[in-house]
C-alpha cells in the first residue's frame, strides 16, 4: 500500500513538474512569434555601395568623431547652468525642436513594416478587428492607390507616392534609420518588451486572485509535496499570461491597429478564465507610434549623428536606386549648400574730371570704395 501511495506522489510530482513546464512553454513560444515581422517587401540598404553612414563609421574607428555630441554638449550645458540659465534653456528648447522637426521628417518620408496596412486602417474609419482586418483592407486597396495631390495618406512631404516603385526598401526604411539594418525583429522585440511591462500590472490585478488560479496552485503545491509552492505556480501563470496578451497585442500592432498604452483589466484579451477578442476602440498607439519613440531617444542620446547618416543612406538608395534609374547618384556627390563671394569696388565717378580734380586731387588708384561679401546658403 504504502508503495503504491508513493508511486501515486511520485506521478504527481511529475505531472506538477510538466504542468509548470507548459506553462513556461507557453511564454516562450508566445514571445518568439511576437517577434515575428510582416514579410519583407524591399531591398536591403546596407548592402549598397559607398553609403554615407559608412563613412561615417570610418570616422568612429579613425577617432575623428566620438560620436558622442549631445553627451559633451550635455556636459558643457551643466557646468554653465547657473551662469547662462536663460541661454541653456533656450538651447535646450532648440534642440528638443529639430529633433522633433527630424522625427517627423522620416516619419512622413519613409516607410515602415506597418506603413500600407496602418494606412488602409485608417481609411476604414472604424470597424476593423483581428477577424475582418483583411477584408476591410481589400476594399481600400483602390483608395490606397490614389495618385491624386490632394489625398496625402501615400505621400511624401515632397507629394511623391510612397510604394515599392520609389522606395528601394519599401517597409523596411525607418526601422533602418533606428538599427542600422532592415532588422525589424529588433523593432518588435522592443515594443513587445515595452507592451510586456504596461500588461503586467494589469494581469496581476486580473488573475492573482482569481479562485480557480488559486485553487489550482494549492493543489499543484501538494501534489508536488510543496516542490512547487502555490505563489511560483500563479507566478509563472501570470507571466505567461502576460506574454499571450502581449503576443495579442502585437498582432494588432502588425496589423495596423492601435492598443490601449495602458489597458484596465477589463480590456484584457487574455486571463485565466480564456481569451475574449476586444472591439478596437480605435485610441492607444499603433506600430508607427512605438517607432517614434524609440526614434525620439535615439535622437536625444548620443546616437544623434549615426540617424543623420543613416538618413542619407535611405535618400541615396532611393534616388540613386529608384527615381534615377541606377544612375550612380551618391550623396557625397549632391549640391546641398553653395557658397558665395563678391567684392564690390565703388569707381570714382566725377572725381576723377579735371573740373573736381583741381580742387581735390584726383584719386589715384581709382577706387574710392570697396566692400567684401561672403556668404554660404544651404537647404
Amino acid at each position: 500500500m504504502s508503495e503504491q501511495f508513493k508511486k501515486y506522489s511520485e506521478e504527481n510530482k511529475k505531472q506538477a513538474e510538466r504542468d509548470k513546464e507548459e506553462e513556461e512553454k507557453k511564454h516562450d513560444d508566445e514571445v518568439k512569434d511576437a517577434n515575428q515581422a510582416n514579410s519583407d517587401t524591399g531591398n536591403e540598404i546596407k548592402d549598397i555601395a559607398d553609403r554615407p553612414s559608412a563613412a561615417y563609421a570610418a570616422l568612429l574607428q579613425e577617432g575623428v568623431t566620438d560620436g558622442k555630441v549631445k553627451a559633451s554638449k550635455g556636459a558643457s550645458i551643466v557646468s554653465g547652468l547657473f551662469s547662462d540659465f536663460s541661454g541653456t534653456v533656450s538651447q535646450t528648447a532648440v534642440d528638443l525642436r529639430d529633433d522633433l522637426y527630424t522625427l517627423d521628417y522620416i516619419m512622413n518620408m519613409f516607410s515602415y513594416d506597418t506603413f500600407e496596412k496602418e494606412g488602409k486602417y485608417h481609411l476604414c474609419g472604424g470597424g476593423v478587428n483581428l477577424s475582418n482586418y483583411e477584408s476591410n483592407y481589400n476594399t481600400q486597396s483602390e483608395a490606397w492607390n490614389n495618385e491624386a495631390v490632394t489625398f496625402s495618406e501615400n505621400k511624401t512631404l515632397t507629394n511623391k507616392m510612397i510604394n515599392s516603385s520609389n522606395n528601394y526598401s519599401y517597409g523596411n526604411e525607418v526601422e533602418y534609420i533606428i538599427y542600422g539594418n532592415s532588422n525589424k525583429k529588433s523593432a518588435y522585440g522592443t515594443i513587445f518588451a515595452i507592451r510586456y511591462a504596461l500588461n503586467l500590472p494589469s494581469e496581476f490585478q486580473e488573475n492573482w486572485n482569481d479562485g480557480t488560479l488559486s485553487g489550482m496552485a494549492i493543489a499543484i503545491e501538494s501534489a508536488s509535496s510543496g516542490i512547487i509552492p502555490a505563489p511560483l505556480f500563479k507566478l509563472v501563470v501570470v507571466l505567461g499570461l502576460t506574454a499571450a496578451e502581449t503576443a495579442s497585442d502585437m498582432q494588432y500592432l502588425k496589423n495596423g491597429m492601435p492598443v490601449e498604452l495602458v489597458k484596465n483589466k477589463d480590456q484584457l484579451t487574455w486571463t485565466y478564465a480564456g481569451y475574449s477578442e476586444k472591439a478596437v476602440s480605435g485610441k492607444g498607439f499603433f506600430y508607427s507610434d512605438y517607432l517614434k519613440l524609440i526614434l525620439f531617444t535615439k535622437l536625444t542620446g548620443n546616437n544623434e549623428y549615426a540617424v543623420y547618416a543613416r538618413i542619407a543612406d535611405v535618400i541615396q538608395a532611393n534616388m540613386g536606386q529608384k527615381i534615377s534609374n541606377n544612375s550612380g547618384f551618391v550623396m557625397k556627390k549632391a549640391n546641398v549648400y553653395y557658397s558665395a563671394e563678391a567684392n564690390l569696388k565703388g569707381e570714382p565717378l566725377m572725381l576723377n574730371l579735371p573740373l573736381t580734380s583741381d580742387y581735390s586731387g584726383s584719386v589715384s588708384d581709382g577706387i574710392i570704395g570697396q566692400i567684401k561679401y561672403k556668404a554660404y546658403k544651404g537647404y
